[in-house]
């Protein structure tokens, strides 16, 4: 959300209630860049610190015209393909060092949409303090909800690509329901929704 911090218009990311405490091992050392992603092109991005605005910890940056990712299943679902396909081509182009799949996939704060047709792909230290921040359903939503049983290392990011695809038009992530864990991570095939 736009806010306006030291006199100067910002963009805020909420983090978490003013009364949580941020984990400190998270924020030394230096700042680690995202990435914009524009037409083939990726260009470094920074953000400008954490503050306390409207009674929320909140990340803040320049002014961007921000929507969270995980709206490609309500108010941008028209434009998932694009939006997805975007991802893809700016994941191919990120170094690999930046993309840090330990869990094999991308977790889902760390990728924003802009109206603009641009993507912002927030570092892992950003993500890192999403989810030391977060509940458990948030981080489940934005993380394990993603991963499964059977991912073979190479093609994580074209399982969660697929994934992706699947939560715009179903709106739920094929794997959120953990009763899908005890059935082989089978997803409803969406010849069986609405979605068809």
């Amino acid at each position: 959300f736009p806010c306006e911090i030291d006199g100067q218009k910002m963009q805020c990311i909420v983090i978490g209630p003013q009364s949580m405490d941020l984990p400190s091992y998270l924020l030394q050392g230096e700042k680690a860049c995202g990435y914009i992603y524009e037409d083939g092109t990726l260009t470094k991005w920074y953000w400008k610190g954490l503050s306390v605005v409207e009674g929320e910890r909140c990340l803040y940056f320049d002014p961007l015209p921000l929507f969270p990712f995980s709206n490609i299943a309500t108010s941008k679902r028209s434009q998932a393909l694009t939006l997805v396909r975007d991802l893809a081509r700016a994941l191919e182009s990120l170094p690999y060092s930046f993309l840090d799949l330990s869990s094999g996939i991308l977790p889902l704060w760390r990728v924003w949409g802009m109206e603009d047709g641009r993507l912002l792909i927030l570092p892992q230290d950003l993500a890192d303090l999403f989810a030391a921040c977060s509940d458990e359903e948030t981080r489940y939503f934005h993380s394990s909800s993603w991963v499964h049983h059977g991912l073979h290392q190479p093609f994580t990011l074209c399982d969660q690509m697929a994934s992706l695809l699947y939560y715009a038009a179903i709106g739920f992530p094929p794997f959120h329901d953990k009763d899908s864990r005890e059935d082989s991570f089978r997803p409803l095939p969406l010849s069986l929704t609405e979605a068809s």
